[in-house]
């Protein structure tokens, strides 16, 4: 039995809203999402803005699954930098998309709005940095709170990387280089409707983001005792556009990213995909077929207990029988037949015998 994820789209008519109380924030739960990047890009589907859209992610599972882990902060010594702090996230995600590694963001939800106060990465998880960027006094806005259709806002990113100065750097006169990162853009819900992903089918608000900035990279020299920064590159960063799509108490269900300098905001190709995956647990309850006795010329019916113990839709789509039994044995199913998470359902065969 192959189990795939496959289930039908249903028309919708209630407007999305999402308050501070339909945010994840219970500490120790794992969202797991399968996620894939590729700078040549690859063909995506964003839709259209607007009311009651649909959209049909489940042709996007990747080999490559990553997890969010909602961290408590009375057992995660690294809150302490960020005390503010009533969500922290363990994540491959960076701000706004942003990853430099495995990391802690540090979020403040409340009732009027969603913001990331810091992000911490991960000692030996193959972050760049070891330090924490700290946003409070200028917080990053996710979202506002309650948001629906058309709520737009503006996005603010500013910090700054530390690093050691190549002794090819101009003669090694520097003693560290300084790093400086502005981004501005602009978000806003510009469409709700459903999604269809491997959990089944929900209802969402979808995020437009755009963001462009630029980087100025300093030398960071001693002259008499007094510090100096000598610029030394400086660079525009590629507009990018982002979609991602929420759903109430579930969180973020997918997002996809454009390639660099995209304008199009009906884009089709991505430079990265991530998607929440949910897991079936299709599981057979009975492996034995038990016809009983039937004569040539007649008949039989048996049946076996197909459950799904995962959190996602299970759905039969191929059944493989031996070839010296395909003339003799059907399966009395239309496929391909979904599961729903916690059902089970009683697949029927037919047997008719042609000989010894």
């Amino acid at each position: 039995l192959i189990a795939t994820i496959c289930i039908t789209v249903p028309y919708t008519q209630a407007q999305v809203v999402i308050t501070s109380d339909n945010i994840p924030m219970e500490v120790g739960t794992v969202m797991t999402y399968t996620s894939h990047s590729d700078d040549e890009g690859f063909e995506v589907n964003v839709g259209l803005e607007g009311a009651n859209r649909e959209w049909d992610f489940t042709n996007l599972i990747f080999d490559e699954f990553e997890t969010d882990t909602i961290m408590d902060p009375e057992t995660l010594e690294e809150a302490g930098e960020f005390p503010d702090a009533n969500l922290i996230v363990r994540s491959l995600e960076g701000v706004s998309g942003l990853s430099l590694g495995e990391g802690y963001l540090f979020d403040i939800v409340s009732d009027s709005g969603w913001y990331t106060i810091g992000q911490l990465m991960v000692p030996g998880e193959g972050g760049v940095l070891d330090f924490p960027l700290d946003f409070a006094e200028n917080p990053i806005q996710k979202m506002v709170l309650p948001s629906e259709l058309d709520e737009e806002w503006e996005v603010g990113i500013n910090y700054s990387l530390g690093m050691l100065a190549p002794d090819t750097l101009q003669g090694g006169i520097f003693d560290s280089l300084l790093i400086r990162i502005d981004i501005d853009g602009f978000s806003e819900f510009d469409a709700w409707g459903t999604v269809n992903y491997s959990g089944g089918v929900v209802e969402a608000l979808r995020q437009h983001t755009i963001l462009s900035g630029n980087m100025t990279v300093f030398g960071v020299l001693s002259i008499m005792g007094q510090r100096r920064e000598v610029e030394v590159y400086a660079d525009e960063l590629e507009t990018t556009q982002e979609y991602r799509w929420i759903a109430p108490d579930l969180g973020y269900i997918a997002t996809i990213t454009s390639m660099p300098l995209e304008d199009d905001p009906e884009f089709n190709l991505a430079s990265r995909v991530r998607l929440r995956y949910l897991l079936p647990g299709l599981v057979v309850e009975e492996f034995r077929l038990d016809f009983g006795e039937v004569n040539v010329g007649e008949a039989g019916v048996a049946e076996i207990q197909l459950g799904n113990e995962g959190e996602g839709f299970a759905s039969i789509t191929r059944i493989e029988i031996k070839e010296e039994l395909q003339e003799e044995l059907e399966a009395l199913v239309d496929l391909p037949f979904n599961i729903e998470p916690d059902s089970s359902y009683a697949m029927r065969f037919l047997w008719s015998p042609m000989g010894e």
